[in-house]
């Protein structure tokens, strides 16, 4: 579903587009962390004020979730290498105060 087939004001529907657009635009999961939150501040904005309908309100969450989730996988998919390193030789780490760092 997209914003398009949910009736609402001009002015929210812009504004919806936009961080729609700006969530499908996310270079990395830090700024798409960011840009979904942002559009689910406006949309808790929106709903604090009562400008739509709480059934349009949810509607508009959703696409907001589908759209952080859709950019998300995308992401994922175009780097698989962004894994945590996790390094292969298990020798013990030390720490700065540990004595035998520095023996």
């Amino acid at each position: 579903m997209t914003p398009d087939h949910i009736a609402m004001p001009a002015a929210i529907r812009k504004e919806l587009d936009h961080l729609l657009s700006t969530i499908n635009r996310s270079p990395d999961s830090d700024e798409l962390e960011g840009d979904g939150n942002r559009a689910e501040n406006f949309l808790l904005d929106i709903e604090r004020a009562k400008a739509l309908q709480p059934a349009l309100i949810e509607t508009s969450y959703l696409l907001v979730e589908q759209a952080v989730a859709a950019r998300s996988g995308e992401l994922q998919a175009q780097s698989p290498q962004e894994q945590l390193y996790e390094p292969t030789d298990r020798s013990p780490r030390y720490s700065l105060g540990d004595q035998r760092c520095c023996a």
